[in-house]
C-alpha cells in the first residue's frame, strides 16, 4: 500500500472517530434524579436569550437545537413537579452524563388511587418560576398577541403586620392576668405599616422566564384593571393615594400605552370609576363591571351594580342594565357570557352569576363552595380557572361541574393567565391573623396536571 493512501485512510479514520465523539455529545439525556426515569417535555432555555428546546420521550434534546451556547452561558432547565435547575454551558458542552432533575417534595406530596386505579396527584404540581421584580397585589396585566410576554401595571406594595397580636398568638399566656408588666415591655409590640402604590410598568418573557422594568412609567395606582385592544393597553380604574399617603381617591383617568412607540396617553373619560371591579374584551368594546365607588368613615364601602360598555371604533359610552347586586367582582367572558364568580359587598360571596350581553339579563348559575371575595379568574375553551388561598376551582361552564383541587400556594387574589396550555400565577397578598404583605411570587401549571391531581371537593349545576 503506498504512503498516499496510508495517510487517505488515517484521515478517514480521524475524521470517523471525531464525528464518532462530537455524535457522543450531540445531544443530552434528563433524567429524574428519584427514578432515573427519562423525563418528556423539559424546557430548556438559554438564560438571556430567545433560545430554547424540549425534551422528547427519551428525555434527550439535541445541542444543535441550542447551538449558540457557549461555555459560560447557563441553561435553565424547567419541568412541572421538579425543582428548576441551571447548569453552565461548559458541563452541557463537555460532559456526557444525564442532567438529572429533583422531585420538587412541596407539590408533589404523595399520589392517591382514584377508583379505576389511576394514579392522581394529591395537590396540583407546579412549577415556580422567575419570581415578580416587586412583591406586589392588585395590580392589571395583559398578554400582547402573539403570547410571548405579558406587561403588569402598577399595584399595591403596602405591608401591616399587628405584632402585639403576633406575640399574643404565638405565646397566649401574655393574655393571662397574672401577666408580668415586664413580660409584655420585653416583647415588641409597635405595629409595622407602610402604604405605597407602584407606577412601574413590568414586562415578562414566557420563553426566556425573565422579568424586566420599562423605562416608561404611569401615575401610580392599585385596585385598577389593565386590557390590551391591538397593539394599545388600556389601564382603567382604581384609586391612588394623596402626596402625604393620608387618604385615597379614585383614578378619573385612563392611561393608555403604547410600548412600541414608548408613549402614554391620558384619557379623563372614565365613567366607571371604581375599585376591584371586573373588565374584559368583547368583540370591539371593552366591558366594564361591579367594583366599590367610596369609602365612609366606618369603614363601610359603597358598592356599584353598573354596567358599562366602552366601543373602541367610535369612542363612546354606553351604561348597559345592571348587574342583579351591587358588589365587588370579578369574572371572565364565554361566548356572549360574563361569568363572574364570587365578590364582595360587606361580607365575600359564593355566588356564580351570569350576565348576557345580548339580553343584558343576570342570573345565579350556581354557587361556590366556599365564600371567595377576590379569587383570581381566567378561562380557556369553555373552562374557568379560579384560584384562592390554596385552592384551585375548574368550571366547566358547558357541562356546569364545578370541581375543586388543593395547591401548595396560598396567595389571596393572585392574577391568573393561561399561555400555550399553562396557567399562570402571579403575585397577590399573602395574609394571616395578624399581616398582610404583597407576594412576589409566580408559579406555572400545565393544565393537564390538573386533570391529573385529585378532585377535592365536586358539584354539578346543569
Amino acid at each position: 500500500m503506498s504512503k498516499t493512501n496510508k495517510k487517505f485512510i488515517y484521515l478517514i479514520c480521524f475524521l470517523l472517530a471525531s464525528l464518532s465523539a462530537q455524535s457522543q455529545v450531540s445531544k443530552r439525556k434528563v433524567l429524574s434524579l428519584e427514578t432515573k426515569a427519562p423525563l418528556e417535555g423539559v424546557n430548556i432555555s438559554v438564560v438571556g436569550t430567545n433560545i430554547g428546546t424540549t425534551t422528547d420521550n427519551q428525555g434527550d434534546f439535541l445541542l444543535s437545537e441550542i447551538s449558540i451556547v457557549k461555555s459560560t452561558d447557563t441553561l435553565k432547565f424547567s419541568y412541572v413537579g421538579h425543582e428548576t435547575k441551571r447548569v453552565l454551558g461548559e458541563y452541557i458542552l463537555n460532559g456526557t452524563s444525564p442532567i438529572y432533575l429533583r422531585q420538587h417534595t412541596e407539590n408533589l406530596e404523595e399520589v392517591v388511587i382514584s377508583s379505576d386505579k389511576v394514579r392522581l396527584y394529591k395537590k396540583v404540581p407546579f412549577d415556580e418560576m422567575s419570581p415578580l421584580i416587586k412583591p406586589l397585589c392588585c395590580f392589571g396585566a395583559t398578554m400582547n398577541e402573539n403570547g410571548k410576554k405579558t406587561v403588569l401595571t402598577g399595584g399595591d406594595e403596602s405591608y401591616y403586620e399587628n405584632n402585639a397580636k403576633k406575640r399574643l398568638l404565638e405565646d397566649p399566656t401574655l393574655s393571662n392576668p397574672g401577666a408580668s408588666i415586664t413580660d409584655l415591655a420585653g416583647r415588641p409590640t409597635a405595629n409595622m405599616e407602610w402604604q405605597h402604590f407602584n407606577g412601574s410598568i413590568y414586562s415578562y418573557d414566557f420563553n426566556l422566564d425573565t422579568w424586566e422594568e420599562l423605562e416608561l412609567t404611569l401615575g401610580e395606582r392599585a385596585y385598577h384593571n389593565a386590557i390590551r385592544y391591538q397593539d394599545r393597553i388600556f389601564v382603567v380604574g382604581g384609586k391612588r393615594l394623596s402626596g402625604n399617603r393620608s387618604s385615597e381617591f379614585l383614578a378619573d383617568d385612563i392611561e393608555i400605552l403604547d410600548l412600541e412607540a414608548n408613549n402614554l396617553l391620558v384619557d379623563h373619560t372614565n365613567p366607571h370609576q371604581a375599585v376591584n371591579f371586573g373588565s374584559l374584551i368583547y368583540l370591539d368594546n371593552a366591558i366594564f363591571f361591579g367594583g366599590s365607588t367610596k369609602v365612609f368613615r366606618n369603614g363601610q364601602k359603597l358598592y356599584s351594580d353598573k354596567v358599562h360598555l366602552y366601543n373602541f371604533e367610535s369612542g363612546l359610552w354606553h351604561e348597559l342594565k345592571g348587574m342583579s347586586r351591587a358588589k365587588e367582582t370579578n369574572g371572565a367572558l364565554i361566548d356572549d357570557k360574563v361569568y363572574m364568580v364570587g365578590g364582595f359587598d360587606g361580607r365575600p360571596l359564593k355566588e356564580i352569576e351570569v350576565y348576557d350581553l345580548n339580553t343584558e339579563a343576570s342570573k345565579i348559575e350556581g354557587e361556590l363552595f366556599e365564600r371567595m371575595e377576590r379569587p383570581g379568574i381566567t378561562s380557556s375553551e369553555g373552562v374557568i380557572y379560579i384560584m384562592e388561598n390554596g385552592k384551585l376551582l375548574t368550571y366547566d361552564t358547558k357541562l356546569g361541574i364545578l370541581n375543586e383541587y388543593l395547591i401548595a400556594s396560598m396567595a389571596n387574589s393572585p392574577l391568573l393567565l393561561i399561555n400555550k396550555g399553562f396557567l399562570y400565577m402571579l403575585g397577590g397578598s399573602i395574609t394571616n391573623r395578624y399581616s398582610r404583605r404583597p407576594s412576589a411570587k409566580m408559579i406555572r401549571i400545565n393544565i393537564q396536571d390538573i386533570k391529573r391531581t385529585a378532585v377535592y371537593r365536586s358539584a354539578k349545576f346543569k
